[in-house]
């Protein structure tokens, strides 16, 4: 992949009029940025998805959208569920199997799996997050996250990036199992460590939470590298 990627997933954050407002004031910002071998996919909640989807297409801002999850199960009687064919009219990409969906609500490998499934039936591409470089990674998945746990500031009050020789050795691994996907790293990204994380092998972007929710700060970001 040519260019970077960027990720920024929003997680239970902004309504979509909030969505909307940041998105203004990125599109305002955009033309300062170098943007030339950077690619930037935002994953708001379900309730902002077609707002955010609207403002891209309508005022030109060259950024795509994912969902956040995606049921394991077909159009149907699932109360609460919101399935891939549904999320294709919004959505290219949808995360799958982040930290946050395993301990929260008690989602298994099985489950990510049949998510996988889901996904790529209906046209929109898994980003599927690992936890280590023993997970297990479904067929046909092209995008990786490592994301570990004591990265997430969710899980550990003092979260801080994972040690850069250990990125490039885990992603080292994930390459040699899955030597045609796009391997990225997620947990406590930010302005002062993007561009480190950038330039270790194997990176192809990065996966970001909270420094994603701020306009300046992911500006900050897109700027680092």
């Amino acid at each position: 992949m040519d260019k970077k990627r960027i990720i920024a997933n929003w997680k239970s954050n902004k309504t979509a009029e909030e969505t909307i407002l940041f998105l203004d004031s990125l599109a305002a910002a955009w033309i300062e940025l170098p943007m030339q071998n950077k690619e930037v996919i935002i994953l708001p909640s379900y309730t902002s998805l077609s707002a955010a989807y609207v403002y891209c297409e309508t005022e030109g801002l060259p950024i795509k959208i994912g969902s956040q999850n995606i049921s394991s199960n077909e159009e149907g009687a699932f109360t609460g569920e919101v399935n891939g064919r549904q999320l294709a009219e919004f959505c290219k990409f949808a995360l799958i199997n982040h930290s946050e969906r395993r301990r929260y609500n008690h989602e298994t490998d099985q489950d990510a799996r049949s998510k996988v499934l889901q996904a790529l039936a209906n046209s929109i591409t898994p980003i599927y997050c690992v936890q280590d470089e023993n997970a297990a990674v479904p067929d046909n998945v092209s995008e990786i996250v490592y994301e570990p746990p004591s990265a997430i500031s969710t899980f550990e009050s003092g979260a801080h990036v994972d040690d850069l020789s250990n990125i490039e050795r885990v992603l080292s691994v994930l390459k040699g199992r899955c030597p045609y996907a796009n391997l990225y790293y997620g947990g406590s990204v930010n302005p002062q460590n993007v561009a480190k994380i950038m330039n270790t092998p194997h990176v192809s972007g990065v996966l970001i939470g909270g420094s994603s929710l701020s306009v300046e700060e992911f500006a900050d970001i897109l700027q680092a590298f």
